[in-house]
């Protein structure tokens, strides 16, 4: 009997029609059968993705794979950390810096048969990880020399925000399709993280969740708050930014924004307990697994329903995403 090669499934995310090409087809774009759209094939056999990151199975990566299939996600097959973060420590000069974040307008966003399938090597995040570290630490050495109040607001700034604005960038450099730019993904922390707080107050104001649920309500009202920000400031965008790593971005971008407020805040009511040394250092230390990476989650799984189709609320319902959100939503009130 002839063996036949396997299949891989392709949704389309213009129409969300679903199709079948052999698992070693060639990396590129292909036409819809259905609404004849392009679709970039970024997943073939030579770069299949693995969270295992070897071929021997370790606990950690028999974990990872029960939390994706309790997730509803598909396995991931070919990641490997040590590949991932290949470029973390190798030198970049400064031209190449300033160059690599010129992308995601219309002429220096990349044609789709030009996206490289396999998996990203980011690196600028973590010089921001570590400038942000030691102005952040420069501030508190200060305040501790000289005792001058007027560096406190500069401590605060740089501590609460260089973490969560770090962890944004690795995101950014994740988006191999490099057709969102710097400037929109900075727009979208401030405004965004802006709008989600505000939502979230409204919501407890409302809601009352925190009076049965107490801090746990968190979980639900934040999330959701965080959600209804990029839906809100992203509307618009759903042609231009189809993909699920574009949702990723703009989620990590309003988490950010949502994290460093929060932050700023904690911090600065910390004060008045002599207490800002310990809360600064707990939310800096924590705020790279929380709320980016949260919020990037919940976007992802929206726009892995949503495509390139306007967004209409029946899609909040989709089990598709709620798998995603409850779990991303319980995580938080853990």
């Amino acid at each position: 009997m002839e063996q036949t090669n396997p299949e891989l499934e392709i949704s389309c995310p213009s129409c969300n029609h679903n199709f079948h090409i052999t698992e070693d087809a060639n990396s590129g774009t292909r036409p819809c059968p259905n609404c004849a759209a392009p679709v970039a094939i970024l997943a073939t056999k030579p770069i299949v993705m693995n969270l295992s990151g070897s071929t021997s199975v370790t606990s950690a990566s028999t974990l990872m794979e029960h939390i994706s299939k309790a997730a509803g996600l598909e396995k991931l097959e070919g990641f490997n950390f040590r590949t991932f973060f290949s470029e973390v420590f190798r030198k970049h000069g400064a031209d190449e810096i300033e160059e690599y974040f010129t992308f995601g307008s219309s002429t220096t966003t990349p044609p789709l048969q030009d996206v490289l399938a396999a998996w990203p090597t980011p690196w600028a995040f973590f010089r921001i990880f570590i400038i942000s570290l030691l102005a952040t630490i420069g501030f508190y050495w200060a305040f501790q020399r000289f005792e001058n109040p007027l560096l406190i607001p500069g401590w605060i700034f740089v501590g609460c925000f260089g973490i969560p604005i770090a962890t944004m960038i690795l995101f950014l450099e994740a988006n191999v399709l490099r057709n969102v730019s710097l400037y929109r993904i900075l727009a979208l922390a401030m405004l965004g993280g802006l709008l989600s707080i505000i939502i979230s107050l409204f919501l407890y104001e409302t809601t009352r969740l925190e009076t049965g649920l107490g801090a746990m309500s968190a979980g639900l009202v934040e999330e959701a708050a965080k959600l209804l920000a990029v839906i809100f400031i992203t509307i618009n965008w759903a042609k231009r930014f189809p993909w699920i790593l574009n949702g990723m971005v703009f989620g990590a971008a309003v988490g950010t924004g949502f994290s460093a407020f929060e932050s700023a805040g904690y911090v600065f009511v910390s004060l008045f307990d002599n207490d800002a040394d310990s809360v600064m250092t707990l939310r800096g230390f924590f705020s790279p697994f929380t709320h980016t990476i949260w919020t990037a989650a919940t976007a992802g799984a929206l726009w892995r329903i949503k495509g390139a189709t306007p967004f209409s609320w029946n899609m909040l319902s989709d089990l598709k995403f709620l798998r995603i959100f409850l779990f991303v939503s319980v995580l938080h009130a853990l």
